[in-house]
């Protein structure tokens, strides 16, 4: 009987905290998201769940609940297809071209800042270059997820 105790007292521990980090993350969410302030609860807690999975508290530490509601503002914001450039926008890029007789050098389209051009798909919306900054900014670079 004591083993049973212990079991849901270990589950129970672990439904808490995953609904106390819940709620902090939805609450930053709320608060610095307002573009996005119609996302239902049922949409927040399906990108939620997906996103806690990769983002590991012992990694981001103080920083863990800005970076989930980033990297969900992000998920949930390329959903609704509101990427900066609307639908089908290139993901900005380094040089494209470079001539060296007479200097010459192109540029993919959105080269808005080069620190972005690693970044992928979070370089579509400003929440995922947020994101980008955090990951690569604030973290340490041990065994980092993104």
């Amino acid at each position: 009987m004591a083993y049973r105790a212990i079991i849901f007292t270990v589950i129970f521990n672990r439904v808490v905290v995953y609904m106390d980090n819940k709620a902090r993350v939805r609450e930053y969410f709320d608060l610095m998201f307002t573009a996005l302030e119609n996302t239902t609860d049922e949409v927040f807690t399906f990108f939620y769940d997906d996103v806690v999975k990769k983002i590991k508290p012992s990694i981001w530490q103080q920083h863990w609940v800005e970076g989930m509601a980033y990297r969900i503002a992000h998920a949930i914001a390329m959903r609704n297809n509101l990427t900066d450039a609307g639908e089908n926008a290139p993901i900005a890029l380094q040089a494209t071209s470079k001539t060296v007789g007479k200097l010459s050098i192109g540029y993919g389209a959105n080269v808005a800042d080069s620190s972005y051009t690693d970044a992928g798909e979070y370089a579509l919306t400003m929440y995922g270059r947020r994101y980008w900054f955090l990951v690569k900014n604030v973290i340490k670079p041990v065994g980092r997820v993104v």
